[in-house]
């Protein structure tokens, strides 16, 4: 097997010195700076990236099509195509790059041009068109190369550093939420007296953005420090961000009284000329904050004008996330048929828009009506599809639960006490404070455990949850 995969990979390279040799100098220049681009370019950035002083934009379009033409580039798409090389072609290319001595500067030029395609795309992060955010998912493989390459040279901290905040937005459009808080938080040793104020300011936003659902303590303070920083340097709207962003952070963490110092500080400075959809985020940090108080009918309305807003913004993608919050308030106020009445319309829809990615908050919401319904199969399979799509968010704790109520419910009670145990430990370890529901959830949860287990193997049971992984403790589940 070795013998053949390596004869084949002898006869691909022939191929590819035989048709490489056929290029023009130009386009054999061209060829080898586009092995740079990882998953993707469009016209655009190869343009960016490939021109120079002895190959102009316009040679880079005519030698593109030429490259397409000789099948040493793959063109995608009708309307906008994107283009592609192989990977066994783009291996070559870089080898090519190498012996050019052009390595470093093309890998440069890919890392910033990067950097402005995600800028151009979002000018205004909260007017950007669902075109330009499907753009933004398309560039993924490019963002994590450009990432990788910046965080790795000496010389490029704040190219490395501005990345990652431009990366946020990418994070958000793919749902990729955890891993963009994994790069924020390894590029924070990058920070240094020379970042300019306000590019450490956004880069800390960025981080507690990509951490906002989750309870971590330094994405807290990172969202704080954003807001104070921005205040000082006159910068209204993106401190009302970060206030947002510290009331929903705070809320999770039980820190009412800094919590409710950023919901007025940002209420304080609200402009009702700024876009819709940026006040509706304020309206999600009240909502959660309702929540975690136990004042259910306060959250459905900031859930119903946090909806209002996105429809007013006409984001419609927006407006079924808003309608997931309506449907988490209704199973707080414990009408689990209303809340499937809300969401799976909304599911359907975001499928449609072909955000679907980031519906898993939505789909958890449907596994928990299913739960209170007694309909426990169900709940099941759409608790799998929840927890896929939860982990690239960062937020799949709060799902569990709920599970382990249903185990228990249907005679599983070792298990479901593995579960208790495995979530208690977390919420120990992460400091995150359980939302009104899920304390009276739990309250209902250890009555049916004290009820089927002895002492003894209810704690033995919660010890060994503790112990477990998060994936273990949702296959148990």
């Amino acid at each position: 097997v070795a013998r053949m995969k390596l004869r084949r990979h002898q006869t691909l390279r022939a191929a590819l010195d035989w048709s490489v040799g056929l290029l023009t100098e130009d386009e054999r220049t061209v060829f080898r700076r586009l092995g740079v681009f990882a998953g993707g370019f469009t016209l655009e950035a190869a343009q960016a990236v490939a021109a120079d002083d002895t190959v102009s934009r316009w040679a880079v379009l005519e030698h593109l099509g030429a490259l397409v033409d000789k099948s040493l580039v793959v063109a995608e798409g009708d309307e906008v195509p994107r283009y592609r090389l192989l990977e066994t072609t783009r291996a070559f290319a870089l080898e090519r790059l190498g012996e050019a001595g052009e390595t470093d500067e093309h890998l440069r030029r890919h890392a910033v041009t990067t950097r402005d395609l995600i800028r151009a795309a979002v000018r205004d992060h909260w007017r950007t068109t669902p075109a330009a955010f499907a753009s933004l998912v398309a560039e993924i493989d490019n963002v994590r190369s450009a990432i990788a390459w910046a965080a790795a040279q000496p010389d490029e901290r704040l190219l490395a550093i501005e990345l990652n905040v431009e990366a946020f937005r990418v994070w958000y459009a793919s749902a990729l939420l955890a891993e963009g808080l994994a790069h924020c938080l390894a590029a924070q040793s990058l920070l240094d007296a020379s970042t300019p104020p306000l590019v450490e300011a956004k880069f800390w936003l960025a981080l507690a953005k990509a951490g906002q659902y989750s309870p971590r303590a330094d994405c807290f303070e990172a969202a704080q420090r954003a807001a104070r920083m921005f205040g000082e340097l006159g910068e209204a709207s993106l401190a009302y961000d970060a206030f947002a962003t510290v009331a929903a952070i705070g809320a999770r963490r039980g820190a009412l009284t800094e919590t409710a110092a950023a919901l007025s500080a940002a209420e304080g400075i609200e402009n009702p000329a700024w876009p819709a959809r940026q006040r509706a985020a304020l309206r999600f940090a009240r909502f959660i904050w309702s929540t975690m108080d136990g004042r259910y009918a306060e959250a459905l309305e900031y859930a119903r004008q946090q909806q209002l807003l996105y429809r007013e913004d006409g984001s419609d993608i927006g407006e079924q996330l808003a309608i997931g919050n309506r449907g988490f308030a209704l199973l707080a106020l414990d009408q689990p048929e209303a809340a499937l009445a809300e969401v799976r319309p909304a599911i359907r829809r975001l499928e449609s828009l072909r955000a679907g990615a980031g519906a898993g908050h939505i789909i958890g919401a449907e596994a928990i009506a299913l739960i209170q319904l007694g309909r426990h199969g169900e709940a099941r399979d759409r608790a799998r599809v929840a927890y896929a799509r939860l982990q690239q968010e960062g937020d799949a704790l709060w799902l569990l639960e709920p599970l382990a109520l249903s185990a228990a419910a249907q005679g599983r009670p070792a298990d479901a006490a593995r579960i208790a145990g495995f979530v208690d430990a977390r919420y120990t370890e992460t400091g995150e404070v359980r939302r009104a529901p899920a304390r009276e959830r739990r309250v209902e949860l250890d009555a049916l455990l004290a009820r089927e287990l002895p002492g003894e193997d209810l704690a033995r049971h919660l010890a060994a949850g503790a112990a477990m992984r998060e994936d273990d403790a949702f296959a148990l589940a």
